[in-house]
């Protein structure tokens, strides 16, 4: 990526590419830059596309959950219509759809129970962890790796239908357990880019539902 900014060759890239450059030059160097653009094609490759397609499976695959879908993103909360000359147009609101709360429920349920990631921990000191019948003792400067798999389908922590797509699960109000939750990681190192993700994922399946 270093050689790509030296030799200009973004010049002649993707236009979400050079707008990218565009807004980071300022602040900071290429190097920086071409270490950003690297995350991003491994956030949009690995993350995004495989969570939307497995939401639109999701939606999509079940009639009821669907026509609350559509419900939702149709209702005026979320969409704008309009008609000029004869045109009918239905614009989806960006801004409105954090508020959308069913879809926003389906796509945390969908990296709940398709997720497959790992958080790996430094151990800043030693550390005995104790369970129903075991007991772990972890010295300083080990590595955990933390199987979210496990986490996301344990009965313990979700209950009986851990190991079912409960669309509704992350519903506000419901019972959650949210540092179980681990879809976009969790702590210091929480995905920065879990609300632009969720927008997008949002946006293609209110748009597609309409």
């Amino acid at each position: 990526m270093n050689l790509y900014y030296a030799s200009n060759r973004h010049q002649h890239g993707s236009q979400l590419s050079m707008a990218r450059y565009t807004t980071l030059k300022p602040s900071l160097s290429d190097t920086d830059i071409a270490r950003a653009e690297c995350i991003h094609g491994l956030a949009v490759i690995t993350n995004i596309v495989p969570v939307a397609f497995r939401t639109v499976f999701h939606v999509f695959s079940n009639p009821n959950v669907l026509s609350r879908v559509r419900k939702e993103v149709e209702a005026p909360a979320a969409m704008e219509e309009s008609t000029t000359e004869g045109t009918h147009t239905r614009i989806v609101d960006m801004n409105r759809l954090k508020d959308v709360h069913f879809l926003t429920a389906i796509i945390q349920e969908t990296l709940r129970y398709r997720a497959r990631g790992t958080g790996p921990r430094m151990v800043l000191e030693d550390v005995t962890l104790t369970g129903d019948e075991c007991e772990y003792h972890i010295e300083k400067d080990s590595v955990v790796i933390l199987a979210h798999e496990g986490i996301h389908h344990s009965k313990g922590v979700w209950g009986d239908d851990a190991e079912e797509f409960v669309a509704d699960r992350f519903l506000p109000g419901n019972k959650t357990v949210h540092n179980a939750f681990r879809g976009f990681g969790g702590g210091a190192n929480m995905c920065p880019g879990k609300a632009f993700a969720t927008a997008e994922i949002a946006a293609l399946i209110a748009v597609l539902a309409i």
